[in-house]
């Protein structure tokens, strides 16, 4: 269980960057507040063990079950935005050459409230992709 609360003005002098983790699925929406909690439970599927030639090996497909639960409030408007989302992840990972350590994957995300860009969105899939050195 995880969760995060942000404050930060729409109409404001300075911009920072935003790495907040908002709720999966959807857009993020700009808003003077927001929080967000994020419950998971990650489990391993597989562990294949199967190498290529020493290029790449098949480690782990592992299952991230979500539940993400978010409001975004925004002044100006007088308005509350609900971003609630349920999904899946599968993952993939496979250490490449021996030290880049890669996982890939599939995000598949049920949207349980409106979504403010895409009306007509209730499904969102993702592929995804990170490593590090």
């Amino acid at each position: 269980i995880e969760g995060g609360y942000k404050i930060e003005e729409i109409i404001n002098d300075y911009r920072f960057f935003d790495n907040f983790k908002h709720a999966r699925g959807y857009t993020p929406l700009q808003g003077d507040n927001e929080w967000v909690i994020s419950v998971n439970y990650a489990l391993p599927i597989s562990y294949p063990d199967f190498g290529l030639v020493g290029i790449v090996y098949f480690k782990r497909i592992r299952a991230n079950i979500f539940a993400d639960f978010s409001e975004v409030k925004r002044e100006s408007l007088n308005k509350t935005f609900a971003q609630n989302s349920v999904g899946t992840e599968i993952l993939f990972d496979m250490p490449t050459l021996n030290w880049i350590q890669l996982s890939f994957g599939a995000r598949f995300t049920s949207l349980l409230n409106t979504n403010y860009f895409d009306n007509g969105t209730t499904f969102v899939p993702q592929f995804f992709m990170g490593g590090t050195f």
